[in-house]
């Protein structure tokens, strides 16, 4: 199996036990490849708000290099936003579902009001009838939504060394080939 990368998400590093975290990622194939160059395993959890010590966790072997498939990407196209908190994004085809659930967290972008650009925010609800999501954002202060932009899915991704050792591990999401 051949990988392409697609985007580098840096390396977690750290010189004790404790879990680090990465910044918010757009998931663009939901496909991971994690690269531990450690003499000794990690591992690490991942989503919306990741923690090694209660969510389900995947073990990257000694001196290892792994795919994972962790998500599929979302999105949804948005052509309104309330200015209020929280903010409801509006699909640009009314009465359109959308594969954002309760739960995830969406990153927008593209939007002509730069306030709206919101980055790694809760979904805390989707109609079933309109498919509007809301965001756990405050756009309260923000002008009037204009235009229209996207929301994708994000995840963050936290390890953690299993000694007192620390960890190295290096993440890139890939697509897979062939």
């Amino acid at each position: 199996m051949a990988t392409i990368p697609v985007q580098d998400l840096g390396s977690l590093t750290d010189n004790s036990d404790t879990a680090q975290t990465t910044n918010a990622y757009t998931v663009k194939t939901g496909y991971y490849r994690f690269i531990n160059t450690d003499s000794h395993s990690n591992h690490f959890a991942w989503g919306g708000a990741p923690d090694v010590t209660t969510d389900m966790v995947v073990h990257v072997p000694v001196n290892g290099a792994e795919v994972f498939k962790l998500t599929k990407p979302k999105a949804a196209k948005i052509a309104g936003a309330t200015a209020a908190n929280p903010c409801v994004l509006t699909l640009d085809t009314p009465n359109q579902q959308t594969n954002i659930v309760v739960g995830d967290y969406v990153t927008i972008s593209g939007a002509d009001v730069s306030g709206y650009n919101f980055s790694h925010k809760e979904v805390t609800a989707v109609d079933p009838v309109t498919g509007a999501i809301t965001i756990d954002a405050d756009a309260s202060a923000l002008a009037a939504f204009t235009g229209t932009a996207f929301a994708r899915n994000s995840i963050k991704i936290q390890a953690k060394g299993d000694s007192t050792n620390g960890m190295t591990m290096y993440i890139n999401e890939v697509q897979i080939e062939g």
